[in-house]
């Protein structure tokens, strides 16, 4: 899965190429950018929330045995509410 979080990197750095040299008026600096927005919400924000939920989650059991996975996440956003105020 960290490997896919990348993938929306290269049609970024594709778009960076296409400014540079010129290309920003074409169908295909168009269709990049089509492309970068699509992968970037479906790999990072569709399918990245859940991994990143079920890996902090997993990762708060193994440094607290004692917390479910759920009261640990619950533990992590009171405490970050409390020091924000």
């Amino acid at each position: 899965m960290g490997m896919l979080w990348e993938l929306s990197t290269i049609f970024l750095n594709n778009r960076w190429f296409l400014l540079e040299y010129g290309k920003k008026g074409t169908t295909l600096f168009v269709v990049n950018g089509f492309v970068l927005v699509l992968v970037f919400t479906v790999i990072r924000v569709i399918v990245g929330c859940p991994y990143s939920y079920i890996f902090w989650s997993q990762l708060s059991v193994l440094a607290s045995p004692s917390q479910t996975p759920v009261s640990a996440v619950e533990a992590c956003i009171w405490n970050r509410s409390e020091v924000l105020g």
